[in-house]
């Protein structure tokens, strides 16, 4: 299931219109003076306290085609020891293609369909004060955004993603789903960043509300037992976070420590219940979010225009170890992991490359990977397992996958660019040419092609699949995109 994805050039913001002051022959000129200079302060105000873009793509295959826009409207002020921050984003995605459904492997229809989706938000909403020099507080919906390397983070990817049908972007905000968030920085030195991070509600992004698995189930003893969802909630469902970030004169690093849940993907966890009548083994189905604390370390060293990065993060994650019909298996799992066939282990996700951006063009080069090991606390587990099957459980881990995004200004302005994107970005997998530029101040405009897969796509699926069969929608083909933004 592959998408194409073009980001729209940024949009600004709808013109105020201006108000008529010619106000013919009057003698009490002090009172054309006043209201000239009231109409001018509070354009003045519009322009700087508002920001806003109205954006829309249009984009085209053998096989299917995607309408999508965004209208996004900001606002921000301060007044003394406060700041309010407000925007709100509607998003539309709609695509027409051609599918197949197949029941036990055989095709069973084809045709046309339409899917899409539509929604409104808040992605900021918050307060920000100043209680104290070098201190800030605030309250409200957060856009948070971690990591050193720009486009792709795997410090970042500890928080919860977003549905943009926009597509393609190296702005990782584009991507980041807006959090209720309490937060507290701190500067105790110059260079020296402090700050803590309060999530007092479980928020399941968007795209994994759209799928709904629970009317899945197996009989057990002539019951029907479904697939149990796992949602935080109540007391457990807070989630904090702390980060110390030091900016020095020839390097900046940054330790994050996260105590929260897999909001990123739900986990799909096996328990055993007991034996059917007549019938093998019978583990209870579940999916949802677990507990899931991280680590991650962070490193960026400047060369003039370029800087060398390198990101790590080590997170719990979960391997699903083979029980079979083993009895002996069966018995670890029930004496050591509470009768879970998922067993705890750790994930580090690591990334190193360069980010560069010169007077003419720019680089963004990654290469991450994954690399999975054993928890220490589930030792024991370990110990009577390896020595059941007498080989050790190897994991597989990820191979070391390449990011690359480069590309050339127009001008020293840099108001447009072309360039050449492979890989995995904020929201999309694949390869990418594009060009951009500006019309004027107001007006900006893009073309792609590509062939691409995108998580709003994802989210069109509508649970996707059932017991009696499946349903493909033909997204893999090469697209080609054109958008078009206005900056309110």
């Amino acid at each position: 299931m592959l998408r194409f994805i073009f980001i729209l050039c940024a949009v600004p913001v709808i013109l105020f219109s201006q108000v008529d002051d010619d106000w013919g022959d009057i003698d009490d000129v002090e009172l054309v003076e006043d209201v000239v200079q009231t109409n001018e302060s509070f354009s003045n105000y519009w322009d700087e306290h508002f920001y806003g873009s109205i954006s829309g793509m249009y984009s085209q295959g053998a096989r299917h085609s995607r309408r999508a826009s965004e209208l996004k409207l900001g606002f921000n002020d301060h007044w003394r020891t406060v700041k309010l921050v407000v925007e709100g984003a509607y998003r539309q995605n709609i695509v027409q293609t051609e599918y197949e459904t197949f029941v036990d492997d055989a095709l069973d229809d084809s045709g046309e369909v339409e899917l899409g989706y539509d929604s409104f938000k808040f992605r900021q909403a918050y307060v920000e004060m100043y209680p104290l020099q070098n201190m800030t507080f605030s309250v409200g919906r957060h856009l948070t955004v971690w990591g050193q390397l720009e486009v792709f983070s795997p410090v970042d990817y500890l928080l919860p993603i977003d549905i943009n049908p926009m597509g393609f972007s190296i702005v990782k905000a584009d991507n980041r789903m807006p959090q209720t968030t309490v937060k507290l920085q701190y500067y105790p030195l110059s260079n020296l960043e402090l700050t803590g991070y309060y999530f007092p509600f479980f928020e399941e992004n968007e795209l994994m509300k759209s799928f709904d698995f629970t009317d899945f189930y197996d009989n057990f003893n002539g019951q029907r037992y479904y697939i149990r969802k796992v949602v935080p909630s109540d007391k457990h469902e807070a989630s904090t976070a702390f980060r110390t970030t030091w900016y020095a004169s020839s390097f900046t690093a940054a330790v994050t420590y996260f105590d929260g849940f897999n909001n990123l993907f739900p986990v799909f966890k096996e328990k055993y219940i007991g034996t059917a009548t007549g019938e093998s083994h019978f583990f209870q189905q579940e999916y949802g979010y677990y507990k899931k604390r991280a680590l991650g370390i962070e490193l960026s060293v400047p060369f003039g225009q370029l800087s060398v990065k390198g990101e790590v993060s080590i997170s719990d994650d979960y391997f699903n170890v083979d029980v079979g019909n083993s009895n002996d298996k069966l018995e670890i799992i029930n004496t050591y992991n509470h009768g879970y066939s998922s067993v705890p282990i750790y994930l580090t996700f690591y990334g190193v490359g360069i980010d560069a951006d010169f007077d003419r063009w720019f680089c963004n080069f990654y290469l991450l990977g994954l690399y999975y090991f054993r928890n220490p606390e589930m030792n024991d587990f370990w110990s009577a397992y390896d020595a059941l099957i007498q080989t050790p459980v190897k994991f597989n881990n990820a191979p070391v996958f390449p990011v690359l995004n480069i590309g050339r200004y127009f001008n020293n302005e840099k108001k447009g660019a072309y360039g050449f994107a492979l890989g995995y970005f904020t929201g999309a997998l694949g390869a990418f040419i594009y060009i951009s530029n500006q019309i004027n101040e107001s007006w900006s405009w893009g073309f792609s092609a590509d062939v691409a897969a995108s998580l709003s796509d994802v989210a069109l699926f509508q649970s996707g699949s059932s017991q009696d069969g499946y349903t493909e929608y033909k997204f893999v083909e090469p697209k080609l995109t054109f958008g078009l933004g206005y900056k309110l």
